[in-house]
């Protein structure tokens, strides 16, 4: 799997408004170097984990079906799918856990994000973002930058980021998450 960091005029990328479960973790510029080196390995180790312990929706639907063929094929599957997910959930680190359903408003598009958090960050600042899309429960994991930092309602700031180093795998899932949103709304999304 390649990456790349993302070069492009942002207002180009249409977007949409949507709802994730969320985590932002401020790094500093050499925790960045160091997550750009490791990034393959370690986003790779984040989605498996979270695959066995969060199947995804199409895996769901999958288990229904062999249920209605097959209750003892089910059943079976049941048991290993519940082991796979306490050994999942013992190797993946409590800071690592995203959670599983909607946690943040957000407005998005395949190169960045904004979102509201109760912490005020300078222009400039790398994160570590982790989200998880709805209703794939697609974890996606990025190095951003942030573009923006307004005062909201509250407490609460409105953080614009760019997604600065994104798989290409994750990249494209989100290209096509916002063409599916947009075409189910049949609205626009282009930022101006």
């Amino acid at each position: 799997m390649s990456n790349a960091y993302i070069e492009h005029d942002r207002r180009q990328s249409p977007r949409v408004a949507c709802q994730v479960a969320l985590t932002q973790r401020p790094i500093s510029e050499d925790e960045f170097t160091e997550q750009l080196e490791h990034f393959d390995a370690h986003r790779h180790r984040l989605v498996l984990l979270d695959s066995i312990v969060h199947p995804p929706q199409r895996e769901i639907e999958q288990f229904m079906a062999v249920q209605k063929r097959d209750a003892d094929v089910a059943a079976l599957l049941e048991g290993m799918s519940t082991k796979l997910e306490a050994l999942g959930r013992l190797v993946m680190q409590p800071e690592e856990q995203l959670a599983t359903r909607p946690t943040h408003n957000v407005v998005m598009s395949a190169t960045g994000m904004q979102f509201h958090a109760p912490i005020q960050y300078g222009k400039g600042h790398p994160l570590d973002l982790q989200f998880r899309l709805f209703p794939s429960r697609r974890r996606i994991v990025v190095l951003a930058e942030v573009v923006s930092c307004r005062e909201g309602s509250g407490s609460n700031h409105a953080i614009a980021v760019s997604f600065t180093f994104i798989s290409d795998e994750d990249r494209q899932f989100l290209r096509e998450f916002v063409e599916a949103q947009l075409k189910s709304t049949d609205g626009g999304g282009r930022d101006d």
